[in-house]
């Protein structure tokens, strides 16, 4: 298993996608976190509330979820990484596998 960070505009795009991508069973499950963000873009310095997911992806369904999130979320920069987990629970690793089958 590892976990996907996507950085999300609205809270709603947010939404939309985690419904999308657990409908089509491209990961097990998600959560969202709101998020002050600041950040260069075109030469200025940005500041405004977004949405953080974190979600739950076998280990082989990286490409699959990074494709779908670029798709869906419509961003010119897309801020979307893996963390791979140093220790994770078999069990719940297990759930993690045969939840996210798409």
């Amino acid at each position: 298993m590892m976990l996907v960070i996507a950085t999300i505009h609205q809270r709603s795009d947010a939404e939309r996608i985690g419904r999308e991508l657990l409908t089509a069973r491209k990961i097990a499950g998600y959560n969202l976190i709101s998020a002050e963000s600041a950040f260069w873009w075109k030469g200025d310095i940005l500041a405004h509330p977004e949405t953080i997911m974190i979600l739950r992806v076998p280990d082989d369904g990286y490409s699959t979820v990074e494709a779908s999130v670029i798709e869906l979320s419509g961003c010119d920069v897309p801020d979307i990484f893996t963390v791979q987990p140093h220790a994770i629970n078999e069990i719940f690793n297990r759930w993690v596998d045969s939840e996210a089958t798409g």
